[in-house]
């Protein structure tokens, strides 16, 4: 829980910190003009890092990230080898 709490702060830094710098420099005198383009991206940074808190929650929960590298791996499934009947045919499996 610790870690998630910790992974979710550093992306609010990361992505609003920004922004949020920006808008005392203007109040305490720097020209509107100056990073007015750049304050546009931070205001897109700002809504982008929701997407991003599901990777984080993710990759600190140890017990679900080796289920999806399980899941996606791309390892060779082994088959039990035997005799298979379908409608009176009788197929052989074999192993990959």
């Amino acid at each position: 829980m610790t870690i998630q709490l910790v992974s979710m702060s550093i992306l609010n830094i990361i992505f609003i910190l920004p922004l949020n710098l920006l808008t005392p420099a203007h109040l305490c005198g720097l020209p509107d003009e100056y990073g007015a383009q750049l304050q546009l991206y931070f205001y897109f940074a700002g809504y982008l890092f929701i997407f991003f808190i599901p990777f984080a929650c993710t990759s600190s929960t140890p017990g679900l990230s080796k289920k999806i590298k399980l899941l996606f791996s791309s390892q060779d499934q082994i088959q039990a080898a035997g005799n298979t009947s379908i409608n009176g045919a009788v197929i052989i499996a074999r192993r990959r």
